[in-house]
């Protein structure tokens, strides 16, 4: 029994672009690294990485192969909070078994929780919500990679 348990834990890990401003080539190396291996991939776009003009941008530049993309890619725009958290807590694993993978690529998910209009109690709610949710995919198997901005406030 321990060895089928085992066998369904996944990972959940933070990528941190190193610049703190190039986050997009971040992104898009580690969609490129999980397709290239023949995974289909969900990525949750909360920086607008995966926006149109930009995919095609890096498929001209060669840094993305767009038909393999269109095959092997599904991502769902968050563009505040309250679409991440709707996204990880009810659209997520739905989309995930649409498309048959456990593979998620997440951009910048801590960019909406910084909104003015978001109280701090607020913000931190919906972080822990997010962050259990994505702890128990991981338990499930799911492969999760965050990709997030480098903090520079504090330098």
């Amino acid at each position: 029994m321990t060895a089928l348990i085992a066998e369904s834990i996944g990972q959940l890990r933070i990528a941190i672009d190193p610049s703190g401003s190039r986050i997009d080539e971040l992104a898009f190396r580690s969609a490129n690294e999980i397709i290239d291996r023949g995974d289909s991939l969900i990525i949750v776009d909360a920086a607008g990485c995966f926006e149109p003009a930009r995919v095609t941008h890096s498929a001209r530049i060669g840094a993305i192969d767009p038909a393999l993309l269109l095959k092997k890619l599904r991502v769902l725009p968050a563009r505040s909070a309250a679409e991440l958290e709707d996204i990880i807590l009810h659209q997520l694993e739905f989309t995930c078994d649409r498309l048959g993978t456990q593979h998620v690529l997440i951009t910048d998910p801590l960019s909406g929780l910084y909104d003015p209009t978001l109280s701090t109690r607020d913000a931190a709610r919906m972080l822990g919500r997010i962050k259990s949710m994505l702890e128990t995919f991981a338990m499930n198997g799911f492969e999760i990679v965050l990709v997030c901005r480098r903090d520079e406030s504090e330098h």
